[in-house]
């Protein structure tokens, strides 16, 4: 349960991209009546080999393997149609060792890694299958949000509501900010990337389109009296609310929730908001957020974030052709993390991953932000939640080690 002891005062959660793309596994199935069915499957960019990670931006062998079987095939020509007016060649060598090694390198998994305060925070743990609904750490963190309870009220925002077609928003924040309306001090706040997702008290449903993609799950453990500065950075973010069942009694009496529930956003100065939070922890982790408004024309990366860590940076996020890493002004650079990356044994890329972190070089600080690295975010509202901790910071300080040559 959301509220139990044994609940983690921290967790974080990464899914690592599935999407398809062009190294091929042949699945074959029996032949009748001498036709051969045949099921072309094309693996994930992408793929770990032995801890190091490769793309197919950057990759370019072409091989397959058998499933069933044990054959692996090079084969001198991509997967594409030209090569049907071409010549080609293929070796195929049947052997259980080396097919064993290449069938290791992309297999097909919803999985992802988790990071838990209450287990064990120094390293990332593997998660059972995210489209089920077993005690996995997101469906843990949502137990109560997908069916009711009355020890747990919440909103819920994403710019791609469960289930409403063709919503327009400018907004990118995706989340939701839960409380115990009971004489009980207990409350949590979930940040993540996942459009259409949750479903508000209807059952678990975890988007299968998006189980192909990279994505970032964050729920923190809060206490009530942190919502109204939670409330106010949302405010200025202007996120779309589609579910809000929390007791008029506990949004009247704080000020900017109500406001938000209300849809009053705040379009007059001040354009940018920073509030700080802890968890509920004795030692708390310390919260930082920042958001900006669509009126303030400001880019969220530049104008807001780096000036307000006041250290260089270095982002994990799809790049436009008009933003690029930045190195003109010491101590505010920003320099942009090379894809593919690798967390443990999974491997993603910018291809297949809507993510958007960023970590400092001075210091311990890790951020999450809801809009890419893109010119066009300086005419939408934008947020960020910085955490400021070293184990945290450590783990992405290493996913994020290779960067692009700054300029």
């Amino acid at each position: 349960m959301l509220y139990h002891a044994h609940w983690m005062d921290y967790c974080f959660m990464l899914l690592f991209s599935e999407i398809f793309s062009s190294y091929i596994k042949i699945q074959s199935k029996d032949s009748v009546a001498m036709i051969l069915m045949v099921i072309w499957k094309q693996i994930a960019s992408p793929i770990a080999v032995n801890g190091d990670a490769s793309s197919l931006d950057s990759d370019v062998s072409q091989w397959l393997i058998s499933d069933p079987g044990n054959k692996f095939c090079v084969i001198d020509k991509p997967y594409h149609k030209s090569q049907t007016k071409e010549p080609a060649m293929a070796v195929c060598i049947d052997d259980a060792a080396i097919f064993g090694h290449f069938n290791l390198i992309a297999p097909a998994q919803n999985r992802g890694k988790a990071l838990i305060a209450s287990a064990n925070p120094n390293a990332w743990q593997n998660t059972q299958d995210l489209t089920g609904p077993d005690n996995h750490a997101v469906v843990k963190s949502l137990e109560h949000v997908i069916r009711a309870d009355a020890g747990n009220k919440f909103i819920a925002y994403n710019n791609i509501p469960p289930d409403v077609p063709k919503v327009k928003t400018k907004s990118n924040s995706k989340g939701v900010l839960m409380m115990n309306p009971n004489n009980v001090d207990e409350a949590s706040w979930i940040v993540h990337t996942i459009p259409g997702f949750p479903k508000a008290l209807t059952g678990y449903v975890f988007p299968p389109a998006e189980i192909q993609k990279g994505h970032l799950f964050i729920c923190l453990t809060i206490k009530k009296s942190e919502i109204d500065a939670i409330a106010m950075a949302l405010r200025i973010a202007t996120p779309l609310i589609y579910h809000n069942d929390i007791p008029d009694a506990e949004i009247n009496s704080r000020p900017n929730l109500k406001k938000l529930v209300n849809g009053e956003s705040r379009l007059t100065p001040p354009l940018t908001a920073t509030r700080q939070i802890s968890t509920a922890d004795g030692a708390g982790l310390k919260v930082i957020i920042y958001s900006k408004s669509e009126k303030s024309k400001y880019e969220i990366y530049r104008r807001v974030l780096v000036k307000k860590l006041k250290t260089n940076i270095k982002v994990w996020t799809t790049r436009d052709k008009i933003l690029k890493s930045d190195c003109r002004i010491f101590n505010r650079i920003i320099k942009l993390v090379t894809s593919p990356i690798t967390i443990g044994d999974h491997a993603s890329s910018l291809e297949s991953d809507v993510s958007q972190w960023l970590i400092s070089e001075q210091g311990n600080k890790f951020c999450v932000i809801d809009k890419p690295y893109h010119k066009s975010q300086t005419k939408e509202p934008a947020m960020a939640v910085c955490i400021d901790d070293a184990t945290i910071f450590g783990h992405f300080n290493v996913i994020g080690q290779n960067v692009e040559n700054c300029a």
